[in-house]
């Protein structure tokens, strides 16, 4: 099936969509062959939802954004995976690559990224382009075609999650300082402000041998609150995204899962505002890579 809505010009529109809620975001102007799952191929998805190539019986697989702000944009990223796992998400074959294309009004696309069926992960892993300097400007079209799939649903599968246009300069996700206390096996991790109701320490994983952040809760309710330290995430090209990887073990009560707010410390009335719920249905007994894109509310120097 194809969906088109009007194109014109982008007053506002954010230049991310970690498809999370389900559906395309205002960001969006056409699509066809594509659509965003939460449950299909889920092997490869993220917590919550991805855009899968191949969701939706058609003869193209692409999708095209409203004309974008990319005066400040200097490079795109993007977590992308091949299918893999047989019927209904079957990886593609060699040629049916991923390309990701720019382009200002009428002129020619520019190709600024091609993922290859072989170079592609089986799970979803960043992969980061340039924006040439003739694109750093209003206007601007993204698209990500499929080049020669096939028609069926669920054969020749790419999904992408957290697109996200990052300003000059951008570098990794911030490393914050709970994640380098991990590292260095601390058993009292830096950066941790508060635990209420729960026990935490950095203990050896028997998997792969890492340090882990344990979050262990004996009361019941069972809850656990474990609460950073105010951090300045005021740059979005240093922090503009939440990363973790969470593994459930034990026994799990239903409906158990993980939740991740913020709030600005600076004000004592601040209330705590969802980013995300993380169910432990996607990390019984495994590892399970979380990433979650800030708002914008979020990047401040007390959060």
């Amino acid at each position: 099936s194809t969906s088109t809505t009007a194109s014109t010009t982008a007053v506002g529109v954010p230049l991310r969509d970690d498809f999370n809620a389900g559906s395309l975001g205002a960001m969006w102007a056409s699509h066809s062959g594509v659509g965003v799952e939460t449950t299909f191929c889920k092997g490869g998805l993220s917590n919550s939802g991805a855009l899968v190539f191949g969701a939706e019986q058609s003869a193209t697989r692409t999708i095209s954004s409203v004309p974008l702000d990319l005066s400040r944009a200097a490079v795109v990223s993007l977590f992308v995976a091949r299918g893999s796992s047989g019927s209904q998400c079957e990886q593609p074959d060699s040629g049916e690559d991923l390309q990701l294309s720019l382009q200002l009004g009428d002129d020619d696309p520019v190709v600024v990224l091609t993922i290859t069926s072989k170079a592609a992960s089986a799970s979803l892993t960043e992969v980061r382009a340039a924006v040439p300097d003739s694109m750093q400007t209003k206007g601007v079209v993204l698209t990500l075609t499929q080049v020669k799939s096939d028609s069926r649903k669920g054969i020749d599968v790419y999904l992408v999650d957290n697109r996200v246009f990052l300003p000059a300069g951008a570098a990794s996700p911030l490393p914050t300082r709970i994640a380098s206390s991990f590292e260095d096996g601390d058993t009292a991790p830096a950066g941790l402000l508060d635990v209420a109701n729960g026990k935490v320490s950095a203990l050896k994983d028997a998997a792969d041998g890492a340090n882990v952040l344990l979050l262990k809760s004996d009361t019941s309710p069972s809850k656990t609150f474990v609460t950073t330290v105010p951090m300045d995430l005021s740059s979005t090209a240093t922090a503009p995204l939440f990363q973790f990887k969470l593994k459930a073990v034990g026994t799990i009560a239903a409906r158990a899962a993980v939740v991740v707010q913020y709030r600005d410390a600076s004000d004592a009335d601040s209330a705590w505002t969802d980013l995300e719920r993380v169910s432990f249905d996607y990390c019984r007994s495994k590892w399970h890579r979380v990433n979650i894109l800030l708002p914008d509310a979020a990047h401040a120097k007390n959060t």
